[in-house]
């Protein structure tokens, strides 16, 4: 049995990257994994051992269940990675994070602001994901930042990395 799982919660997105795998960005049409499924999964990986869960999607905050199943997983005890763009966490959902299993938050930027944001599509994105970044720290959760290199973000991974550098 695998020792980690990935289970992809939803197949939507908030954000418009056009170099992402996610196929759905239309949010009027939720492509998602039903809660009792993810609940299977969840049982099953834990009986048969499975140290680590990473949970994504698409954008996972946007599943309808996502706080009920980050504290089932929580009440299973299995160590939970969560692959997030950070544009929707709420200071609830951080604080749950901290208190549960979710032992790192894994959030996508792709450049310092005016590149990040165009990269997605989404005015104001790199503000979320800072602020994010920022709450989850305070409050004890890892924090990894990831980017995908592209030749529209080439140039600025150096920049991005001091950007990151001064957000501590």
């Amino acid at each position: 049995y695998p020792l980690s799982l990935e289970v992809q919660l939803i197949k939507n997105c908030n954000w418009a990257c056009d170099f992402c795998y996610v196929p759905n960005r239309d949010l009027s049409d939720m492509k998602i994994m039903e809660f009792e499924e993810v609940k299977d999964i969840i049982d099953e990986a834990h009986r048969n051992g499975l140290f680590k869960l990473r949970l994504s999607g698409g954008e996972a905050t946007l599943h309808p269940d996502f706080d009920e199943i980050i504290e089932y997983v929580s009440e299973v005890g299995i160590e939970t990675v969560l692959f997030t763009n950070g544009s929707l966490l709420d200071d609830e959902q951080i604080q749950m994070f901290a208190e549960g299993s979710v032992e790192t938050v894994l959030m996508s930027l792709h450049g310092p602001e005016r590149v990040h944001d165009e990269l997605v599509q989404k005015e104001g994105a790199f503000q979320k994901v800072k602020q994010s970044a920022q709450r989850l720290d305070e409050q004890g959760v890892n924090v990894v930042l990831e980017s995908l290199a592209s030749a529209p973000n080439a140039e600025t991974l150096s920049e991005t990395a001091e950007v990151v550098t001064d957000w501590g």
